[in-house]
């Protein structure tokens, strides 16, 4: 008989045979249990340890990228008008300020004796014709010489060029606008003595009113003549107008090119040296709306964001910013619907998994910005 055979006939051995078979399952199933449980509690330690940011569902906008040019209003014409003749004022028919049409007198001198050479000269232009005439009659019947006759129409002809003077100079006693505008100076009065080349007044054509600006040499390139802008004053109007000119020269100093544009003034309501702002907007293009703190740089310094994909993977996007405006920047270079991640991105890196609660509003409050930028590791369920 067997040894195993002698243990399995004594009933004693049965039963502390069975007992220790118990006991070793007993210890196995214990074993395993506690493995299942070390491993389920280590899954969900990796799944609670993802680092939680906040995220927006962001779509593109039509946005026309507009470059704003500082600049100030000017008249569109100005003239000094001044005297071609000496003389004294005698006459004021406009004040300062007064809307003038062209050929209206702002001057007038006193005639003095020219009406006086006027008359003369017509005089010897009279008698220089009657001595031509009779040189005439005299060379058809052949006693006049031919040089005689050349003298003769030279004097006529002197005479006739005196008279003219004379007369230019009685017209010139009375200065006229060479155009409508607004007197804007008038440094004479009754009875002064004006001198050849004085000053009589200064004219402005506000019609059309001149709004200049200066271009940066890299933004040169956007602004055209022909083009249609949009000019905000500091007095608070907002009127369109047109670029009618570009300088093909930049400034010596500054390095920036003059460009003027012209807004229609009829009824002179806006005024010369008003700082303004001039909007060039350029072509419609898709572009995205975002807070200006979400802006990041990447190694190689240049101005990302970073995003989420599908599986919920951070990646830095470089953009390109268009331009600003009350309620953000808009950029330009991210896909046409995109994850922006609004909270927590400057704490994770490019190939990150991460825990993305999607929001509305990209301006949380900094507390909960803080709270949510946070990884939270919930605490273990103890083992029983």
């Amino acid at each position: 008989m067997s040894s195993f055979e002698q243990i399995t006939s004594n009933k004693n051995y049965r039963v502390a045979f069975v007992i220790l078979l118990l006991l070793l399952l007993w210890m196995a199933s214990g074993i395993f249990s506690t493995q299942t449980t070390t491993q389920a509690v280590a899954v969900s330690l990796a799944d609670d340890a993802l680092f939680k940011v906040r995220a927006k569902l962001l779509d593109a906008q039509p946005y026309a990228n507009q470059l704003k040019i500082s600049a100030r209003t000017e008249a569109n014409r100005m003239v000094n008008i001044r005297a071609e003749v000496s003389g004294q004022v005698e006459n004021l028919p406009v004040e300062k300020g007064q809307l003038v049409k062209a050929g209206d007198v702002i001057c007038e001198l006193a005639v003095e004796d020219r009406q006086l050479q006027v008359e003369q000269a017509d005089a010897e232009v009279k008698r220089a014709q009657l001595d031509y005439d009779a040189a005439l009659r005299l060379k058809s019947s052949g006693f006049q010489a031919l040089t005689v006759i050349a003298e003769k129409k030279s004097s006529l002809d002197t005479a006739r060029a005196e008279l003219k003077r004379a007369e230019l100079d009685l017209e010139k006693i009375k200065i006229s606008a060479p155009f409508d505008g607004v007197v804007d100076g008038r440094p004479v009065e009754i009875g002064d003595l004006m001198q050849r080349g004085d000053i009589c007044a200064t004219i402005l054509d506000f019609d059309p009113l001149l709004v200049v600006g200066q271009v940066a040499g890299k933004n040169i390139g956007r602004v055209n003549i022909g083009d249609k802008v949009a000019v905000n004053l500091l007095t608070g109007e907002h009127v369109d107008g047109l670029l009618r000119f570009v300088s093909s020269n930049s400034d010596n100093l500054t390095r920036t090119f003059r460009i003027e544009v012209a807004v229609p003034n009829k009824n002179n309501t806006l005024y010369s040296g008003i700082t303004a702002e001039i909007q060039v907007s350029s072509q419609e293009v898709l572009a995205h709306l975002i807070s200006p703190s979400l802006l990041a740089l990447d190694e190689k310094g240049s101005i990302g964001v970073r995003i989420l994909d599908d599986n919920s993977i951070v990646n830095y996007a470089p953009v390109t910013l268009l331009g600003d405006d009350l309620n953000g920047v808009w950029v330009l270079g991210l896909p046409k619907q995109v994850r922006l991640i609004t909270v927590g991105q400057e704490y994770v890196s490019d190939g990150q998994q991460v825990a993305a609660s999607f929001e509305s509003s990209l301006s949380p409050s900094l507390d909960q910005a803080e709270e949510d930028a946070s990884p939270v590791v919930n605490s273990p369920t103890s083992i029983q």
